[in-house]
């Protein structure tokens, strides 16, 4: 049976994910995506005139990844558990998809091209802003914002080194507790 386009592009999401998780952005090509997906790279000509629309496509589908993640959290009525929930599904999302901490401290993915560091930037601008957002209520929430972004970035690097052997998401409890404490603590 065939693949719908939207299948086929799902594929093409994660053998791009998969090439830059192993090789880096700049090994994604439209061969290297027909290699993994076992297809000539006509086949994926269908689809993407060249490496640079594969990028953008990727970073599309970030965004829209990210996106979802801010869509399930402001479901939560406290603040602690939009905490938690959005660590929590963050993490998900980066077991899922372990390119995520290799993309955001990649300049290979964006260098000497101003599309595609700006669709990046809108990427994490936005997010942050929706993380902001989210955690209004707490003092400081920029502050705050950033911290729950750079321990994110920094456990999700930190599981790829040691080789995904533990579930990263297990560590959102603690976190969540953590940043919780700082968002409560009064200032003197």
């Amino acid at each position: 049976m065939r693949k719908s386009k939207q299948e086929r592009k799902n594929e093409v999401f994660k053998a791009i994910g998969q090439i830059a998780a192993q090789k880096g952005f700049n090994n994604v090509t439209t061969k290297a995506v027909a290699d993994i997906l076992q297809v000539s790279q006509p086949a994926i000509y269908k689809y993407f005139k060249n490496r640079d629309e594969l990028i953008l496509y990727f970073l599309d589908n970030i965004g829209i990844l990210l996106n979802n993640i801010i869509k399930t959290v402001e479901k939560e009525d406290n603040l602690y558990e939009r905490i938690f929930k959005l660590i929590n599904e963050h993490f998900k999302m980066v077991e899922n998809n372990e390119v995520l901490p290799v993309m955001v401290f990649s300049d290979e993915i964006h260098i000497g091209d101003i599309q595609k560091k700006e669709k990046l930037q809108k990427i994490v601008f936005d997010y942050r802003q929706n993380i902001i957002n989210l955690i209004n209520d707490c003092p400081q929430n920029e502050v705050i914002a950033d911290v729950i972004l750079g321990s994110i970035i920094f456990n999700g690097l930190k599981w790829r080194l040691n080789n995904k052997s533990y579930s990263l998401s297990s560590r959102s409890e603690e976190l969540a507790q953590t940043i919780y404490k700082l968002c409560i603590t009064k200032k003197e």
